[in-house]
């Protein structure tokens, strides 16, 4: 799990903020946003912040597949919890994924 978050920390992020945080659960991740490193001069709304997230999620999402996972993104259904589970439980115990595009490996591992 920790080496897919690293590269979900990878994704870009507005004004290259990182505003993320995340917690590992039992075959899950929760992506949640740290309101500590919004900018609220030049995004108020937190925007950017949330399409920061959503890159980050994205990142995870590629590379869980690449490893064999078969993630699924859930969303909480009250507005005041701003999290966002993937369950990661591994493909073995799911259905068959698709074939991950060459994209997975096309995040750098830097």
């Amino acid at each position: 799990m920790q080496a897919l978050i690293r590269y979900a920390t990878l994704a870009a992020s507005g004004h290259n903020t990182q505003p993320w945080r995340f917690v590992i659960g039992d075959n899950t991740l929760e992506i949640h946003p740290d309101y500590t490193r919004r900018l609220p001069a030049v995004d108020p709304q937190n925007r950017e912040l949330w399409i920061s997230l959503g890159c980050a999620l994205e990142n995870l999402l590629i590379a869980a597949r690449a490893v064999g996972y078969a993630p699924e993104v859930t969303y909480p259904e009250k507005s005041w919890r701003l999290a966002i589970t993937s369950n990661m439980a591994s493909s073995r115990h799911k259905r068959k994924v698709s074939p991950l595009p060459p994209l997975g490996f096309r995040i750098p591992a830097t």
